[in-house]
């Protein structure tokens, strides 16, 4: 189950990473110096429509983990564990799912409406009306 809780800790680092990312992207241009509306953070993602990244994912042991992320809007994504952990995670048709060497029982699988990925793979993405987005700010 340690792949599995990774994976859910760096899906959680995922959601704040891209949420600083995204407002980052807005503020490196002078004229979005004024705060920028869920409304165009919402269509900044919806606007994405394929992600290719390296990622290094810091486990709560102090160990870490690096691989390959690919996200296809809307949702699609794949975690490409590297050696020696090797895990893969697919996430489609409303499901992650986790394939871990170690163990043999098959995958994890999780409804991925019940995930923060689903916030950033749904085809319309709407921070204004989702839940888990309450306030936003920036700071100069």
């Amino acid at each position: 189950m340690k792949i599995v809780e990774a994976v859910i800790i760096m899906i959680l680092k995922i959601k704040i990473l891209l949420k600083v990312l995204f407002i980052a992207c807005f503020m490196t241009h002078p004229s979005f110096a004024e705060k920028i509306s869920l409304g165009n953070i919402s269509d900044y993602i919806n606007g994405l429509k394929m992600v290719e990244a390296d990622f290094e994912q810091v486990n709560s042991d102090g160990s870490i983990d690096t691989g390959k992320l690919y996200i296809r809007h809307p949702g699609k994504m794949r975690l490409e564990y590297a050696a020696p952990n090797n895990a893969l995670v697919i996430v489609g048709a409303g499901s992650v799912a986790i394939f871990d060497d170690k163990t043999k029982n098959g995958p994890s699988l999780f409804p991925l409406k019940k995930t923060p990925l689903n916030l950033l793979l749904k085809k319309d993405v709407n921070l204004i009306k989702n839940e888990m987005v309450f306030e936003h700010s920036t700071k100069n």
